[in-house]
């Protein structure tokens, strides 16, 4: 069997820039399949509707899974280690800060029982807080009160960002303490941050990506590909866009240039 290249529709599915992870790795529900240049395809059964995936220092993979809100570990040699951890109810992202930890970003059920959040697990698996529906309403959330978390973004320094589709706002926390970065007049749906101390967000509607400096200003940054649901920075601060509705992977250069790939 030929090895498999991860292709945009993957991030199309869902969400997610999947080639840019080590090796080329791909989404079906609940199976994950992986396939570098020199294997073979290898099948490993995950949690139910898995959603999204990060790596950790020692190559091994961390699973979101949507339906049944766990997170399932995978090692290096391909191993299903099973539940890592419970998170919130569906997530929605996960990233890895400078520590290790995994940072959980969901939506939630749009109900007071099932309210979304930002969860940070340690390398041990213990879960703690970062953001909950508590914090979001000051005390006892009601009817009508709903958090939900739709991205996380992990700066330099510990330093985290995350985004309320409730009130289209984007935060940052860093020590424990949250703040409101800037309140958005369009409909965000997720983030990324370079190592200047920039987050960026996109406008999935009309095709562009805003920039948001560390003083909450915010501005238009670039026009990519059709309906951009994912965001992703290299080393040299470039940023990469999986692009829903046309397949596409678009890569703009810290001075705005872009290019659009399919």
């Amino acid at each position: 069997m030929k090895a498999m290249k991860a292709k945009p529709l993957l991030a199309k599915s869902f969400g997610m820039l999947l080639s840019l992870l080590t090796g080329a790795v791909g989404l079906l529900q609940p199976l994950i399949f992986e396939a570098t240049p020199a294997s073979a395809v290898t099948n490993m059964y995950v949690g139910r509707s898995p959603y999204g995936i990060t790596v950790d220092t020692s190559g091994n993979a961390y699973v979101i899974n949507r339906a049944d809100s766990t997170m399932s570990q995978i090692s290096t040699s391909g191993n299903v280690l099973g539940e890592f951890a419970t998170v919130l109810t569906k997530p929605q992202e996960v990233k890895r800060s400078s520590d290790g930890s995994l940072i959980v970003a969901s939506v939630g059920g749009g109900t007071l029982s099932t309210q979304g959040g930002v969860l940070k697990i340690s390398t041990a698996g213990v879960v703690s807080n970062i953001y909950t529906a508590t914090d979001f309403c000051g005390g006892t959330c009601v009817s009508g009160q709903y958090l939900k978390i739709a991205s996380v973004a992990v700066g330099s320094a510990g330093k985290l960002y995350f985004l309320n589709q409730t009130n289209q706002t984007v935060y940052s926390w860093s020590a424990g303490v949250t703040k409101v970065l800037a309140t958005l007049d369009f409909w965000p749906s997720k983030l990324a941050a370079d190592s200047l101390g920039n987050v960026y967000t996109t406008d999935q509607p009309n095709n562009t990506v805003y920039k948001i400096d560390s003083k909450g200003q915010v501005s238009l940054f670039a026009r990519v590909g059709a309906k951009p649901s994912s965001l992703i920075f290299d080393a040299a601060d470039n940023l990469y866009t999986a692009n829903y509705d046309d397949n596409s992977i678009s890569k703009v250069t810290t001075s705005g240039n872009v290019k659009i790939g399919r």
